[in-house]
């Protein structure tokens, strides 16, 4: 026998919300961009209890990473690394932090950041980087041990401020 929590939760899964774009959406559903897609993707109520975008929305404010070109969703973990290269291309579908120093956005997979010290923000609706302190900024500005659990926690992250 199903708990009351449980019917509860299947069925606020399965309503129908009008977001702040516009659009009908559920709290849970499916998001593609740049040839890969997420399954069970939860949505969250603002303040307001509001929510903000449809999951379409959020796929058309993914990015692909400036290195492996994979695609970089709203609330990744994302990197601001400078090409080496001096005739570095952007790719289609990337996207550039500052120009002086050339910074681009990048992912946080294994083939593209050198390691999770990197982590320098998150991709963030309406198609911004939220700019956190890295592990690295962390230590040198608390001169102390850092652990951070889950690098893609935007609760763990540490606001620049």
């Amino acid at each position: 026998m199903k708990l009351w929590s449980e019917i509860w939760y299947s069925w606020l899964r399965r309503r129908t919300y009008t977001a702040l774009c516009g659009h009908e959406t559920q709290l849970v559903g499916s998001m593609a961009a740049w040839g890969e897609t997420l399954d069970n993707v939860r949505l969250n109520f603002n303040n307001e209890r509001k929510i903000p975008y449809c999951h379409n929305c959020l796929a058309t404010m993914a990015i692909a990473c400036a290195w492996c070109k994979k695609a970089i969703f709203p609330g990744d973990p994302v990197t601001l690394y400078i090409p080496r290269d001096n005739n570095y291309q952007l790719p289609e579908g990337s996207r550039v932090y500052s120009h002086d120093p050339l910074q681009v956005v990048g992912c946080l997979r294994w083939e593209c950041a050198e390691s999770g010290i990197d982590r320098a923000g998150f991709w963030y609706p309406p198609g911004e980087v939220f700019r956190v302190l890295s592990p690295l900024e962390l230590v040198l500005k608390t001169k102390d041990v850092v652990v951070i659990n889950d690098l893609a926690d935007m609760k763990e992250a540490t606001d620049i401020a």
